[in-house]
């Protein structure tokens, strides 16, 4: 039976044989991608949907940091004492079918393809990165993109984006119990690095890498000193909220805190989700800022790159979810005519990929009252076709009526969506 699981898998299948260098859809990735699609029950997925992250987060050398967060994810809607944990569905497989079906529409549609092109082109202007600690010289080299070209830097940033775009979903689901709130945030701090103590915290958070002076040349250099000065004290929050520049996440922030959504979040889990993101972007920069190490076969570990690829992704996961809160989105628009179609595929490719990709991921989306792992998934029978450059067609997809009034009333862009 043809369904989207068994499309992605023939289109995996295509990319071992096309990409044999680099090493991104061969080896260990497409093993563990082809048995999480075909996992018979829900205990395989869970554990090839692991290992197929840790894979991912492997190539970006921040699989410890960010995978401790992942697995605390899990236990959390799991195990967690939370009033609205019953009716929660599981995000951990949501995870990685919207990464793995991000890549299934960016393969197929050429406009999809040929957009991010473009962008990343403009995007990723040639520079050279230097590190240099007073007289000494750590790092000199030439950069244009995260890996190789465009396509590299377009894997780079949607792997981290689709993959983390939900892990501050504990925020959205304690309400404003500070007590559970404390107790989330220790039991985070007890598996990664995230030592901190209320969503102040996280609000109030600012990281030295977006924060420091990089000093430019007309050779289009950008020297970092890591005991530099720094050109401004903004918090994360700020940084963040100043890159959108359709919504103020600081007015929907305070728009559902006073009325929150469906009397229940307090907190959209999307924007929890950025900072969270940056906060371990950031420790992950600060070790090896510490230890001054800058080898450029490990990777670069320069402030640019924070600002440049990391950001990208931190924008599409803090606007994934936005739509949700119709009124706090209204109140938060920061264009004058009312317009909601704030996932612009033009502007911002990536946000709209992700916007997308969780709009159309609707299968394998049990809730935390499954006991019995075993189980089966329920069968689904929704595929994904493609006509010409720009047309996508949905079949024997469920809730249609829903889907296309979000495409239509929150996205914008040539690529148009049937249903049949």
């Amino acid at each position: 039976m043809m369904n989207i699981k068994n499309q992605i898998c023939n289109l995996i299948k295509d990319l071992e044989e096309k990409f044999a260098t680099p090493q991104d859809y061969t080896g260990d990735f497409a093993f563990l991608a082809k048995t999480f699609l075909q996992a018979e029950n829900y205990e395989k997925m869970e554990r090839y949907s692991r290992m197929t992250m840790r894979n991912a987060f492997m190539k970006h050398g921040k699989a410890q940091e960010i995978g401790g967060v992942i697995e605390n994810l899990l236990n959390f809607e799991l195990y967690f004492d939370f009033e609205y944990r019953p009716k929660q569905k599981l995000h951990f497989w949501h995870l990685t079918n919207v990464f793995l079906l991000g890549l299934y529409l960016y393969h197929n549609v050429n406009t999809i393809k040929k957009g991010f092109n473009d962008f990343i082109e403009n995007d990723c202007q040639p520079v050279k990165l230097i590190v240099e600690d007073d007289d000494k010289l750590l790092l000199n080299k030439d950069w244009q993109y995260s890996s190789d070209g465009p396509f590299g830097e377009f894997l780079y940033r949607w792997r981290l984006a689709s993959l983390c775009h939900d892990i501050g979903t504990p925020f959205s689901q304690v309400g404003k119990d500070d007590i559970k709130i404390k107790q989330m945030l220790n039991e985070l701090g007890s598996v990664s690095t995230i030592k901190l103590r209320n969503i102040n915290s996280f609000i109030n958070f600012q990281s030295k890498f977006l924060n420091c002076s990089l000093k430019k040349t007309e050779n289009r250099e950008l020297a970092y000193n890591p005991n530099g000065w720094f050109e401004n004290s903004k918090t994360i929050f700020s940084y963040l909220d100043d890159m959108i520049d359709t919504i103020s996440l600081s007015k929907y922030v305070e728009n559902q805190k006073i009325n929150p959504y469906n009397q229940e979040i307090y907190y959209d889990h999307g924007i929890f989700s950025a900072l969270l993101f940056i906060i371990i972007v950031n420790d992950n920069f600060r070790l090896y800022d510490n230890d001054r190490v800058y080898d450029f076969n490990k990777g670069i570990w320069h402030p640019y790159l924070f600002r440049k690829s990391l950001m990208h992704s931190a924008k599409a996961i803090a606007m994934h979810n936005l739509d949700q809160d119709d009124k706090s989105l209204a109140l938060s628009l920061k264009n004058i005519d009312g317009n909601l179609k704030i996932y612009d595929f033009e502007k911002d490719p990536l946000s709209w990929l992700l916007k997308i990709a969780d709009i159309l991921q609707i299968w394998d989306k049990p809730t935390t009252q499954i006991i019995n792992k075993k189980e089966k998934p329920e069968p689904t029978f929704f595929e994904i076709d493609f006509e010409g450059n720009d047309k996508i067609i949905l079949r024997n997809i469920p809730y249609y009526e829903e889907i296309i009034e979000k495409i239509e009333k929150y996205t914008k862009s040539s690529i148009k969506f049937s249903i049949e």
